[in-house]
């Protein structure tokens, strides 16, 4: 892949099942690649490249988005993977977009920076700070400069997937340190499968309730369990 193509993994309408837009419905734009790999990750598809993959220059993407998904630009959801690995090419495809655009959704680990999204109308950044649960070392997960320009906007939010009162610790000192108000913490329970959720599901309600945190189910494990369902 060149450094002008986009590696897209798919594109497909559905139901956003995470976060404050949960329950909307919306188009997914999914890219491939990640500079993390989390545990308990439910698209591992999307982080090794694949023959499936199509690799758009910034111009294709946009000729497709238009052709062939313009009725369903309403609410954009750009997921990974990671695509803030690929931010200044996104940016130059969706920005002849954004008057077509109620809602640009971008979902991210919150490890990178944003250059040149913030810039744009009606965007959400959608961000999903990974805790020791997901394995990773801290320093990978966790970048200082990245999560404190997320912490000063006003159109962040930010998810956690925990399991219990130990994850929900890292979750306190994340939000104190870096001033994110409870308004803006969403608690999700981990689980890769149904079982898994519905096991976690009551308790991180619960820690929710308890510290006046938002609580997000996850849709798309409810109902599709650990399947890929975006094709």
């Amino acid at each position: 892949m060149g450094r002008d193509k986009l590696p897209v993994v798919e594109i497909f309408s559905s139901i956003q099942g995470e976060g404050p837009y949960q329950g909307r419905s919306g188009l997914f734009l999914r890219l491939g690649t990640c500079n993390l790999r989390c545990a308990f990750c439910d698209t591992a598809y999307a982080l090794h490249p694949s023959k499936k993959w199509q690799y758009l220059s910034k111009a294709e993407l946009l000729n497709l988005l238009l052709k062939k998904y313009s009725h369903k630009l309403r609410h954009l959801i750009i997921t990974g993977g990671e695509p803030m690995l690929f931010e200044k090419l996104l940016f130059e495809a969706i920005r002849p977009l954004h008057q077509r655009i109620e809602l640009l959704e971008i979902e991210t680990n919150g490890t990178i920076k944003p250059m040149y999204f913030q810039k744009l109308p009606n965007i959400v950044f959608n961000v999903s700070p990974k805790l020791s649960n997901s394995k990773m070392p801290y320093k990978k997960r966790i970048i200082e400069d990245a999560l404190s320009f997320y912490s000063n906007l006003e159109n962040a939010f930010f998810k956690f997937v925990i399991k219990d009162e130990e994850d929900l610790k890292e979750v306190l000192d994340i939000k104190e340190r870096f001033f994110i108000p409870n308004n803006k913490v969403f608690l999700m329970p981990l689980g890769k499968t149904k079982k898994e959720l519905r096991q976690n599901a009551p308790g991180v309600f619960q820690l929710a309730k308890t510290h006046d945190f938002n609580y997000s189910c996850r849709i798309q494990i409810e109902i599709f369990g650990g399947r890929r369902h975006g094709v």
